[in-house]
């Protein structure tokens, strides 16, 4: 009776503190973020476009395409010109209409308009609200001044929500707007309203609600974190991924995010697939994207008008899913749970975020768990914000990641008990782990050729030694085979991806896999000085310019993040907590570690040579640090050799080591997400 009567006095007393915090982040957006709004007194007002206060000029204009929009124009026409040659028709280079080339730069035609107008009185704007009726994507630059104060600020507009609302935050008496469309613009098409109403942000406020919630928790629960700290781990993950998956929304701003969203949404059906307007949109990397919650709301309207199942396109595709699209099951599962339940569109894009954010959870709560004498280093891993944002993408690399790292917990385990015997359990579950997190990446198979390594004193005969490490060479040699010999796929160009002669990334120009392993295979030596050149010259880049800390397309963190997070990881293997066992590594152990770890590298390395660079470029095209992210497990065991005992305890190391990661992803949500969507 007693104990009941103490949880429930536990319940409450935690209820108490949920209220108090959310309270106060309440508090904190109305008095800090609100307080213009609320101080500040101003009515909407409404630019009748048609006074003759309002004076419009419009002119002929020349605008430079971006490096972006060239290459996707280049890209596009290569992989014409590749289609073209294989079925023996001649290639002529064509531009949409509008595109102009001069003296080798690609140029859009455009009109441009000036509005000019003044007001009466300074005016204290919020928002921006901009409609207008348009025919093809355009934008529009403000400039706001006041007394000597100016303002200069850009909107872009999507034609399917006719709108572009942005945030001044300034007081401002004249404004001109400088317009660049590809058509004729009239002031009756046109509509503006600045306004400064009071609006909370409620993810900002969950933003703050976690800050307060987390660093409670921090201080509260020091000894159950110290004692299991997988539980803060998936707590911390789950509300920092909650605010990533609410704060992205249907923006495609992951790495790739389009290619994912097809197999995952095609995936989450049977043999029949319906594709609805807004889907194909997703699928082509086609959704509008939204700058503020106003904008937001708009395309969130339009995608749902868009996603009427009555006329879906039909298609349909084989029972027998091929093995490295199973990756995306965590994906498909939110998609179909999302029409069993009616949900909309945007609903069911987040709903399959989700389901990829628990299947990392999951697994990484497992890592965390079984990592045993370096847990907190395997949380602190897990919680990179780069690993996070995977996680809560549309993308196999939340599968990818996860599992690898639980694979090399369990591997270096093995290592670092020596003594403890082998058992077919724990084979099996390093093998799984492995095998999951490479069967759409088969490169990182080769990391398990270090358990070919492992002592005759973890077996208990010489019998049980061949078939583990037979079993160990079957597996790679199975998934190294895949990779040159791949199960045929029936799609419209079966002919052209299955022929090495064609094959290679066509989202970069001039690759050829077949051309490119003929060039390295008939210049070795200089293959591999450009190999050493590129891994040592990302190893500088990551350490001193480059960060492999970012949020996909959004951006990167601080440099000052990258080195935080690695200080934190080396802190966090050379000094022990000092009620902590040693953790130590052979001398031996850490040498054929490094050789895995290079080997991999290299590995990596060559086959984006092979398969996203030009035949015989002098540079290595498309490798990204967070493929090496899966590597950092058995890198920072390799520290694991002089343990020095530190003078903090386990509570207070994990608490610096949680707090540090949960601050650094608050940043990035807030700098990167908040202040670039949704304010």
């Amino acid at each position: 009776m007693r104990d009941k009567l103490g949880k429930g006095k536990k319940g409450i007393k935690a209820l108490f503190l949920l209220v108090f915090l959310f309270t106060m982040s309440m508090l904190a957006e109305c008095v800090i973020f609100q307080f213009k709004a609320v101080w500040i007194k101003e009515k909407s007002i409404t630019v009748d476009l048609q006074s003759e206060y309002v004076k419009w000029s419009e002119a002929d204009k020349l605008v430079a395409l971006t490096e972006e929009e060239t290459e996707s124009i280049r890209i596009s026409q290569d992989n014409e010109r590749l289609l073209a040659e294989y079925y023996g028709k001649e290639y002529t280079p064509q531009y949409e209409e509008g595109i102009v080339e001069k003296q080798g730069a690609l140029y859009r035609q455009v009109k441009e308009t000036r509005i000019r107008f003044r007001l009466k009185d300074p005016y204290y704007i919020h928002k921006f609200d901009l409609r207008i009726l348009l025919e093809q994507k355009g934008g529009y630059t403000l400039r706001i001044s006041n007394n000597d104060k100016e303002k200069t600020l850009y909107c872009s507009i999507d034609p399917r929500i006719d709108a572009g609302i942005t945030n001044v935050n300034a007081y401002g008496k004249d404004f001109e707007i400088i317009f660049l469309t590809g058509q004729e613009l009239y002031p009756e098409d046109m509509s503006l309203t600045m306004s400064n109403s009071f609006a909370p942000n409620m993810l900002r406020v969950f933003l703050i609600f976690t800050l307060l919630l987390l660093t409670t928790a921090a201080f509260l629960c020091r000894e159950q974190i110290a004692q299991k700290p997988q539980l803060m781990f998936a707590g911390a993950a789950f509300l920092l991924g909650s605010a990533i998956i609410w704060g992205v929304g249907t923006n495609q701003v992951g790495y790739d995010e389009y290619a994912h969203a097809k197999s995952a949404y095609d995936l989450s059906f049977g043999t029949t697939i319906e594709t609805t307007e807004a889907a194909m949109q997703l699928k082509g990397n086609l959704l509008p994207f939204f700058y503020t919650p106003e904008e937001r709301e708009l395309i969130e309207s339009y995608e749902q008008r868009n996603n009427d199942f009555g006329w879906a396109d039909i298609t349909t595709q084989s029972r027998m899913v091929r093995a490295e699209n199973r990756v995306y099951y965590p994906n498909a599962i939110g998609f179909k749970a999302a029409r069993m339940i009616g949900a909309d569109f945007a609903a069911s894009v987040a709903m399959a975020k989700f389901g990829g954010l628990v299947s990392y959870i999951l697994v990484m709560y497992a890592a965390v768990a079984l990592a045993k004498r370096y847990q907190i280093l395997v949380a602190a891993i897990g919680l990179l914000p780069n690993n996070l944002f995977m996680a809560c993408s549309l993308t196999r690399d939340m599968v990818v990641t996860s599992f690898l790292i639980l694979g090399c917990v369990l591997m270096m385990n093995e290592f670092l008990e020596p003594e403890r015997k082998l058992t077919w359990q724990r084979t099996l579950a390093i093998l799984l782990s492995f095998v999951c997190g490479s069967v759409s990446k088969p490169v990182y198979i080769v990391m398990i050729l270090l358990l070919l390594f492992l002592g005759k004193e973890k077996f208990d005969n010489r019998i049980q030694e061949i078939l583990f490490k037979v079993a160990v060479c079957a597996v790679v040699g199975l998934m190294i085979y895949d990779i040159f010999y791949p199960t045929p796929v029936a799609t419209t160009n079966h002919q052209l991806v299955g022929n090495y002669a064609y094959a290679g990334d066509k989202r970069s120009t001039g690759t050829n896999n077949l051309g490119q392993i003929q060039y390295i295979l008939g210049n070795p030596l200089v293959y591999t000085l450009l190999l050493l050149r590129s891994m040592l010259g990302m190893l500088w880049e990551s350490l001193s310019t480059d960060s492999f800390i970012n949020y996909g397309y959004l951006g990167k963190a601080p440099i000052v993040f990258n080195w935080i997070a690695l200080l934190l990881a080396l802190w966090l293997s050379i000094w022990r907590p000092k009620e902590d066992e040693r953790r130590l590594l052979t001398k031996l152990h850490v040498v054929l570690t490094a050789v895995m770890l290079l080997g991999t590298a290299a590995v990596i390395w060559t086959s984006m040579y092979v398969s996203y660079t030009a035949v015989g470029s002098s540079t290595i095209e498309g490798v990204q640090g967070r493929y090496f992210i899966p590597l950092f497990v058995p890198l920072f065991v390799c520290f694991f050799t002089k343990q020095r005992r530190s003078k903090l305890g386990r509570r207070t190391v994990s608490q610096i080591a949680f707090l540090t990661m949960i601050y650094m992803n608050l940043f990035m949500i807030t700098v990167l997400i908040l202040n670039t969507m949704n304010v």
